[in-house]
């Protein structure tokens, strides 16, 4: 066991956003750095996300280079009907990096992890590399021992273990004794999640007024049991959509969050919105659907030489 003066032994459980975070944070910090990921990594998904002040204050500290990144900075919020359009609530969100000493960024996640994973596993920088391990499937965790034992049979140990894999990881259950698993919400229990290039919106005279004085700024379109979030990412070179909706359809498989959608089917649940928000949403390639999950706070994020991180420790629905 390495002694508090020693540079630690560290095993990061997930390499998406919040394990590459917390590897590049410890690598700084001057310890060993070793990342296990189920995936093969050269496949990472999603749409974009926000970055708020709490993180971008973070991560700026941390060396990342929002202008190099093509982040969007939040300036604006736009909130109207989904029928008529009428707006019932507008404001200008430029004070957010005054007022919070950060800004508030709009970004896709390939290119957070992208930062990250150079940030982290580069040559540059303080610290010794952080060095990830592929295709390495957790199969149990040993809060006491500080081991982790893999799909393959093989185990690693360390001074310190931090579960960073996500909302279904299986430490959960290791650090709080029992099991606390996600399940599906009552209400607003799906999303459907899709990109649509700018130039593709702003060629087509009935949707180009969406992209008119659009530098960021978000929108959401309301109705009863129906909301559509939209904001630019990527330089505003991209318009990500997030469609958040109640339905009655049985969640099949909770884990699954990449299941494909035809652009009927989104139709036909916003059937109803403005014609000019269906013009756009006629335009969706590539929609995945995703199930929106609920699990009960844990009393402790840690136990022994185990600590949970991210979703993990935290899931948080939009």
């Amino acid at each position: 066991m390495a002694t508090s003066t020693s540079p630690l032994n560290i095993l990061i459980v997930g390499a998406g956003i919040g394990g590459l975070a917390a590897a590049l944070t410890l690598r700084r910090a001057g310890h060993s750095v070793q990342i296990y990921e189920r995936s093969s990594l050269n496949n990472e998904i999603g749409a974009a996300i926000h970055v708020c002040p709490n993180a971008s204050r973070g991560l700026a500290a941390l060396g990342l280079d929002p202008v190099a990144a093509r982040f969007v900075n939040a300036k604006k919020s736009w909130r109207a009907d989904s029928v008529t359009l009428t707006c019932f609530h507008e404001a200008d969100e430029g004070y957010i990096s005054e007022k919070f000493g950060a800004p508030w960024w709009w970004c896709h996640r390939v290119d957070l992890h992208e930062s990250l994973k150079v940030l982290a596993l580069g040559e540059k920088g303080e610290g010794k590399p952080a060095v990830v391990h592929l295709k390495k499937e957790v199969v149990s965790y040993d809060a006491e021992a500080g081991s982790v034992t893999f799909a393959d049979g093989s185990v690693a140990t360390g001074d310190l273990v931090v579960a960073a894999d996500g909302v279904h990881s299986k430490a959960v259950e290791t650090v709080i004794g029992q099991p606390n698993p996600a399940l599906p919400t009552e209400k607003y229990n799906f999303c459907y999640r899709f990109l649509i290039p700018t130039a593709e919106i702003a060629a087509d005279p009935e949707t180009a007024m969406w992209t008119e004085g659009d530098d960021g700024r978000i929108k959401v379109i309301v109705t009863e049991g129906r909301r559509l979030v939209w904001y630019p990412c990527r330089n505003n070179e991209q318009h990500n959509f997030v469609a958040i909706f109640s339905t009655d359809d049985e969640v099949k498989n909770v884990e699954d969050y990449r299941t494909p959608l035809e652009v009927s089917a989104l139709l036909e649940t916003y059937k109803g919105f403005h014609s000019s928000v269906l013009a756009v949403l006629k335009k969706a390639r590539d929609i995945k659907q995703w199930p929106l999950l609920f699990r009960a706070p844990l009393p402790t994020w840690r136990r022994g030489k185990l600590a949970l991180l991210g979703d993990a420790a935290h899931p948080m629905l939009p």
